[in-house]
């Protein structure tokens, strides 16, 4: 099947503007693409300009692409309007599996055949999600990462039923509107980066349990450590860089099981004991001290717009 290219003249449609819908427009719109966003409630159309409007600032920070503009989006409460003659179509439904796989075989018998659209689910089977739609081939997960306009990771997972040519389709749309797209091989619940973050906080729940550090220190510990270098290489690629020779890499793979198994992390316990939860928030409320809501996410904004800068993405 031959789908629209990112090349098409034609506009890109957000189904679906809370946070992350609203994010979207925002990313397209940096791309210098006309967006069509669509949602039923009255109150949404307020809410989506506002949300753009404040992430221009950023989007401006990073780059504009040639015709960028806030006048290029468009906001209807009539889903045909939104998703007839779309070059793409990305679904930002709350993260309901039954409403979103009925939204999406709407959108299916509204759009035409040879246009692809992507979720924004965040751990949904893409099977599952496509269940109800006549052209399932098209239908994929296209997981951002919040904001969508500021992180640029978008992973693409198609499963059993996919069309090749869309999962291209879909990678080729997304590098082209300035993000980083990974392709899942498989159909899993919580897709990579989520499984991956959801490891990370396995064994912070451990360390607030036993109160080995403080909710504010185990967050430095990353932000100061860690996350340094993952900003630049993922930590497959860190870790070869700390073996003395490439070919002593998978030495220190042995070595990182070793510890592994050794109890270096909390495999056998449960994910969250009694108490923890609340350990967590009073920590967190503690760290950010006197900074508001607001401030911290436009300090987040501007450390994360010249770690992009600083590495050229």
């Amino acid at each position: 099947m031959s789908y629209k290219s990112s090349a098409d003249s034609g506009h890109v449609a957000c189904v679906g503007t809370g946070l992350m819908g609203s994010g979207w427009a925002a990313h397209f719109l940096r791309a210098g693409r006309d967006v069509v966003a669509y949602d039923p409630n009255p109150a949404a159309a307020t809410y989506v300009r506002d949300t753009v409007k404040r992430a221009w600032p950023v989007v401006e920070a990073l780059g504009l692409s040639e015709g960028a503009s806030l006048d290029r989006l468009r906001i209807t409460d009539d889903l045909a309007e939104a998703v007839q003659g779309a070059v793409f179509i990305q679904e930002s439904a709350p993260e309901d599996e039954a409403l979103k796989i009925e939204l999406l075989a709407q959108i299916d018998g509204l759009a035409s055949p040879d246009t692809v659209i992507c979720s924004s689910s965040s751990g949904f089977l893409a099977g599952r999600l496509r269940s109800a739609c006549k052209h399932k081939g098209r239908v994929l997960v296209g997981h951002p990462f919040n904001p969508p306009y500021l992180i640029p990771l978008v992973e693409v997972v198609a499963g059993d039923g996919a069309d090749a040519d869309a999962v291209s389709a879909a990678v080729a749309f997304y590098e082209s509107v300035n993000g980083k797209a990974i392709v899942l091989k498989k159909d899993i619940l919580g897709y990579v980066a989520n499984r991956l973050q959801m490891a990370l906080f396995r064994e912070i729940f451990h360390l607030v349990s036993e109160d080995v550090a403080s909710v504010a220190d185990i967050d430095d510990a990353i932000a100061y450590g860690p996350g340094l270098r993952w900003a630049v290489f993922g930590p497959c690629q860190i870790f070869k860089l700390a073996s003395q020779t490439p070919e002593q890499y998978g030495d220190f793979i042995d070595l990182l099981a070793g510890e592994i198994d050794a109890g270096c992390v909390a495999i056998d316990e449960p994910t969250i004991k009694p108490g923890v939860k609340e350990k967590l928030i009073e920590g967190v409320m503690q760290a950010a001290g006197t900074r508001s809501y607001d401030a911290l996410v436009e300090e987040r904004d501007t450390k994360i717009i010249a770690v992009r800068k600083a590495l050229g993405v």
